[in-house]
């Protein structure tokens, strides 16, 4: 009976969370639930940030697969095309001024976090 009083209390002094790492932890963990205002609202603008850029992303993604199937296809004509024919050559779609256009612009992104903003609100 003695001899497993003994096992039980060194398991439990084994077990006990009262280490200094772990007191480091959980004081770190409470300091990430209490955020004040300013920090909400940098956590939103960095998430509507996010999100604006990877639309981006998708947007050019998709300009560049068009802008690859022009070029196919003139390719394609050029082949067709009978000895001695002259073409201009291909100026494709994914330009410069078209990639700018599809960047986010600030009040974009700004927009953008009020509305995640107000749905976190409910309204």
């Amino acid at each position: 009976m003695r001899n497993s009083g003994g096992i039980f209390l060194s398991l439990y002094i084994n077990c006990n969370d009262c280490t200094p790492q772990h007191y480091k932890l959980t004081q770190t963990h409470k300091k990430q639930m209490n955020k004040n205002a300013y920090e909400i609202r940098l956590e939103l603008l960095n998430l509507a940030h996010g999100d604006m850029t990877n639309r981006f992303y998708e947007k050019l993604s998709l300009l560049k697969e068009a802008d690859n199937r022009s070029y196919d296809s003139y390719l394609r004509a050029v082949e067709k095309d009978a000895p001695g024919t002259v073409r201009l050559a291909f100026a494709g779609d994914c330009t410069a001024e078209k990639i700018d256009a599809l960047l986010p612009s600030s009040s974009e992104i700004i927009e953008r976090a009020e509305e995640l903003y107000r749905f976190i609100e409910g309204k």
